[in-house]
């Protein structure tokens, strides 16, 4: 994050710290001395019996454990840390004596340790206590080196809606670290590899890069990063005694409150509670969506069930939100059937058939806050004997979701048959001295005991982008009363201020310490009594995990390096050492900034903390201590703690765009998932740009269906690939025709849904731009007669401007066509113009426009351009437009001509193209020069999405893309750059500063890493640094290129360096 000076920092991100104001009696607290009490009078009380003539030896010995007693209880407190009690010491080993004859449980006593009673449709969970609760996932925001005042700003919009909205309930900031299968990402390849599509000789480098890139992703790649992909929620509550029959307005629920039997008046009270958390939820919702590129979604019960599952099941899984969402999102209020069973209906759709089992449909009705409805529901499901264990955890999902509730007065089935709290639970629950055991994994929770007192912005960033540990991060606010709150500070300050002067009288220099820590009150005080400032109690909770896997990563590792034989290593002992480690990183990124937090784990008290941090729990470890486990703070701590500190992009369809340097995830994002699906890539000569779009067009072509690419270039980058994928090579050197005029019907159902689409109008542009660049003609002065004469050429050819079903391809004239028209013209422009004065001006220009137009004759230097094409781009396969040769079509034939002349032949192929089509063009600024071919590349640029047709832009030279000295060149540059989607700059030193910011909207960090620190692919590193920006992500992102072994020689290979293709592989990777 970079520092500006000109954004102040936000006084609400405060949080006092914890000061003991009681009274010293000779360095001692009086408090603790008061732990003695009891002790002196068990030694009073023996005086006394003593004296009224009791037995003396039983008096002494009363007498004698009294002192004992005494100053042991006056030892333990005085002994005792800033963040205990003498009480709690003394408690603590008392109630884990107690409690530890309870554990291990399972079976019954194990299905109703998450406290969960049921799950309702509308994705809320009713728990044992009474309480409502709902949760929100909150998606993360993109902050890679985002600028302190944005930060502050971004901060602060969250603080304020804070402050106005969210001030009179209790809320939890829950996050969890998911575990990431590089199968997900593989599976789309291995789907290909033994597909008939590729099963040919010819497919044989094609199979082997994708064998390459499945082997190397699960082995390598993810092994090496070991992300994890945080997932956020906000969780509100309401509790039965928060919902008064005033707050009803609805009169039947107010006479079943009052006059119904105990199931009415609960079912009425239940729909209150519903309402009220839901508003809650909107409220906190809207508060942390405020910020541009955050957005919240309301969780599903399954969704519910599968976080809570996670949690305390102790079972290794992972699942996709937004999977679960659609095909689990399950209605688990009970309701009403004929034979009464509550079947907890999935909503499906009646032809929907997941694979994990949902077999039947029907159609029920389902009571909701609404009224009554019909929907189609799964009614049944069974699990793929072949599923993965995630699949077959959802399938259990299912099954709980739809299982009959058991009956609260059955006392032979009970619980065990209620099949969601099954689910939630763990087979076997255990608490030992510092970690607990929740199925199959070890667990240690953290209590944050100190907080920064001005914590910076996003203070708690490495904690949430955290790698290779599986962690839950729960931070409990509460609300506080404004003027309660007030009073309590004036005490509080007032008691500090004392203790400062008591310290002053006896000259202790630590009084500068304890006015250090005043300050803060003081601030506080101020802020509540003159601002609109919140104030909350915080506190916060870390749990660390380590289950089986983890273990034998751990095993495996030290029996490589030889510090334990495989007898002296159990599966258990493993796990331990594995929890070991992963606390030790953990706690060292809780403790060093930015966070500077204080944590603790009481080993005999990590059954509450475990119950602590849990999404749905109370708080049992604040509950069961005698001392304060609550800091008091502001709305803006809250803010700065800000958990979606970083982006998580995994779009279906979506092709690996590079890790994330920010929380090491793989970028997988679908180029057309916001159309139309341009990009624009720019970089210096080595500086990894060929290779990341080698590695990226190859990717997304191999794994996709009906899917057309078009590579262009100047400098033959991509001869390779094209053998690699059995594509035409198309060399533009006069040796295959190509016809400027060629153009191709357009499809009905692309009409209709564009609107206003003029396709005769686009061909007519280019051409006649075509020409014109052709010839010459700077000034325009040929320009009317050549605009007559194309379109009375494409007339007399048949097609006609208004009917599209005209524009046949067979059908297409010709250049030789445009010539014979325009000698026509020069001869009896009778026929084409009605005045004497347009008739003398055709007569004196179509001479000297026919000398200039020599070239496009049989034998002349532009033959290839007459006649019907004879290179056709193949719609659903990969064609290759080689324009190494372009100088040889002559002086005029510039490389921004031909490089608009192949636009337009791959804007007319891709009317044919069955699915998408992603068109790359090198050396793309020289389409930026010219204002006639901007003017219609704009309009291309634009109408390009109606074909689900993306076009990929590669330049060196930024400032051709954003800045002119023409205005309308300006106007037509900013609007082609407002319809590319996609933008990535790899190493370059000629990005300007003021093109940076006022174009690009780079910061002066991410400026100064494009053109000074950005690692290049010819430095051999292993990857290539790039920041890219994508208009459906807030801000730029930094992301590493890396390849897969037979990648990294297939995208390296230069044809004037390593010759033949085929030869150079078998050099390289030896025989397939």
């Amino acid at each position: 994050m970079t520092d500006n000076a000109d954004a102040p920092k936000d006084p609400s991100q405060l949080v006092p710290p914890y000061v003991d104001s009681g009274l010293d009696y000779h360095g001692l607290k009086v408090n603790d001395l008061l732990y003695g009490v009891p002790g002196a009078g068990v030694v009073g009380a023996s005086g006394l019996a003593a004296l009224f003539g009791a037995p003396l030896a039983p008096s002494l010995i009363g007498a004698g454990v009294g002192v004992l007693g005494g100053l042991g209880a006056v030892g333990l407190a005085v002994s005792s840390s800033e963040y205990s009690t003498g009480l709690d010491r003394i408690k603590t080993p008392l109630a884990y004596a107690k409690a530890k004859r309870g554990f291990p449980k399972s079976g019954d006593k194990a299905a109703t340790v998450h406290g969960v009673t049921r799950i309702h449709a509308d994705g809320t969970a009713e728990m044992d206590d009474g309480r409502l609760v709902a949760m929100a996932r909150l998606s993360g925001r993109n902050t890679t080196m985002q600028e302190t005042s944005d930060a502050r700003e971004m901060i602060g919009r969250i603080r304020g809606e804070l402050d106005q909205h969210v001030s009179d309930f209790n809320f939890r900031l829950f996050s969890t670290a998911l575990e990431v299968d590089p199968r997900d990402v593989t599976e789309k390849y291995r789907a290909k590899l033994y597909s008939s599509e590729y099963a040919g000789e010819e497919w044989k480098l094609a199979r082997e890069l994708l064998r390459s890139v499945i082997q190397w992703t699960e082995n390598t790649d993810f092994p090496r990063f070991d992300a994890r992909e945080w997932q956020h929620y906000l969780v509100v509550e309401v509790r039965p005694d928060e919902v008064a029959v005033s707050d009803m307005t609805d009169d039947g629920e107010i006479r079943s409150l009052l006059f119904g039997g105990d199931t009415e008046q609960w079912d009425a009270k239940r729909r209150r509670m519903q309402r009220e958390v839901k508003s809650r939820l909107s409220r906190l919702s809207r508060a942390f969506g405020s910020t541009d590129g955050c957005e919240t979604t309301q969780v599903g019960p399954a969704e519910h069930a599968l976080l809570l599952g996670r949690y305390w099941s102790g079972t290794e899984h992972s699942f996709d939100a937004d999977s679960v969402t659609k095909n689990v999102d399950a209605a688990v209020w009970p309701h009403s059937t004929e034979d009464g069973h509550s079947p907890r209906p999935e909503a499906v759709d009646v032809t929907d058939t997941p694979s994990t089992g949902v077999a039947d449909v029907a159609t029920i009705e389902a009571t909701t806050d609404g009224g009554t409805i019909s929907q189609p529901v799964a009614t049944s499901t069974h699990a793929d004997e072949n599923a993965d264990e995630d699949a077959s955890f959802l399938a259990q999902v299912r099954e709980g979701l739809l299982a009959p509730l058991a009956s609260d007065e059955d006392e032979t089935n009970g619980l065990a048959h209620d099949r969601v709290q099954e689910l939630l639970a763990p087979q076997t629950f255990d608490a030992r001295d510092g970690y607990v055991r929740t199925g199959q994994q070890y667990c240690r929770t953290y209590w944050i005991a100190d907080w920064p007192v001005e914590p910076r912005e996003k203070f708690l960033e490495e904690i949430y982008t955290m790698r290779g540990v599986d962690v839950d991060v729960c931070l409990d606010i509460r609300a506080r009363d404004k003027r309660a709150t007030e009073l309590e500070l004036k005490d509080t300050i007032g008691e500090i201020d004392a203790n400062i002067d008591e310290r002053k009288d006896v000259s202790d220099v630590s009084a500068i310490l304890v006015e250090d820590d005043l300050d803060p009150y003081v601030k506080m005080y101020k802020l509540l009594h003159h601002t609109q400032a919140q104030p909350w109690d915080l506190s916060g909770y870390v749990t660390v995990r380590a289950g089986t896997r983890q273990a034998l990563d751990e095993a495996e590792e030290r029996i490589e390096e030889r510090l334990a034989s495989e007898d002296e290593l159990t599966l258990d002992i493993a796990k331990h050492r594995a929890l070991e480690n992963a606390c030790e990183t953990v706690r060292g990124t809780l403790e060093s900034a930015p966070a500077h937090l204080t944590v603790l784990a009481p080993e005999q008290r990590q059954a509450e903390l475990f119950k602590s941090c849990s999404p749905n729990g109370q708080d049992a470890f604040a509950d069961v201590s005698t001392r304060e486990r609550y800091s008091l703070t502001l709305s803006g701590t809250i803010a700065a703690a800000f958990p979606p500190v970083s982006a998580y992009i995994d779009q279906e369809d979506g092709v690996e765009q590079g890790r994330n340097v920010q929380n090491g995830s793989e970028i997988i994002k679908n180029q057309f998932s916001v159309a139309p699906g341009h990009r624009l890539t720019i970089g210096s000569s080595g500086s990894g740009k060929s290779y990341h779009i080698g590695k990226q067009a190859t990717r997304w072509y191999l794994a996709g269906e009906d899917r057309t690419l078009i590579l262009c270039d100047t400098m033959g980058e991509f001869g390779g690939l094209v053998e690699l994928m059995n594509g035409q090579h198309i060399t533009v050197d006069g040796s295959q025709t190509i016809n400027p005029l060629h153009i191709e019907e357009t499809p009905e159902d692309v009409l209709r849904a564009s609107g206003n689409l003029d396709p005769y109008d686009m061909k007519f542009t280019e051409a006649r731009n075509f020409i014109l660049d052709m010839i010459g003609d700077t000034n325009g002065d040929f320009a009317p007669l050549v605009s007559d004469a194309l379109n009375a050429t494409y007339e007399r050819a048949g097609i006609l401007k208004d009917d599209v079903s005209t524009h046949r391809p067979e059908d297409s004239p010709t250049m030789a066509d445009f010539r014979e028209v325009v000698t026509d013209m020069g001869e009896d422009p009778v026929d084409y113009v009605d005045s004497e004065l347009e008739k003398a001006q055709i007569k004196e220009n179509a001479g000297p426009l026919l000398r200039r137009l020599s070239g496009f004759k049989e034998g002349g230097e532009h033959d290839a351009l007459v006649g019907e094409s004879k290179a056709h781009i193949r719609p659903g396969q990969v064609s290759y437009l080689d324009l190494q040769q372009i100088q040889g079509l002559g002086a005029a034939a510039d490389k921004a001509t031909m490089l608009q002349l192949m636009l337009g032949q791959v804007y007319q192929a891709v009317k044919r193209a069955p699915g998408e089509t992603l068109f790359v063009v090198d050396e793309a600024h020289y389409l930026f020069q010219s204002k006639e071919i901007l003017a219609w590349l704009q309009q291309s640029a634009r109408h390009w999405r109606h074909f689900n047709a993306g076009l990929w832009f590669l330049s060196h030279r930024p400032g051709d893309f954003a800045s002119a000295d023409d205005t309308d060149m300006q106007e037509y540059k900013r609007a082609i750059l407002g319809q590319i989607p996609t933008t990535e700059f790899f190493y370059t030193d000629k990005l300007e500063e003021q093109d940076a910011k006022e174009r690009f909207g780079m910061n002066d960090e991410q400026l100064q890493f494009i053109t000074q620190h950005a690692k290049r692919g010819e430095q051999g590193l292993g990857y290539t640094d790039y920041l890219v920006d994508y208009a459906d992500v807030e801000g730029w992102m930094h992301a590493q290129v890396r390849a897969s072994p037979f990648e990294d020689i297939v995208y390296s290979y230069k044809a004037s360096e390593h010759g033949p293709f085929e030869e150079y592989i078998a050099d390289e990777w030896g025989e397939l």
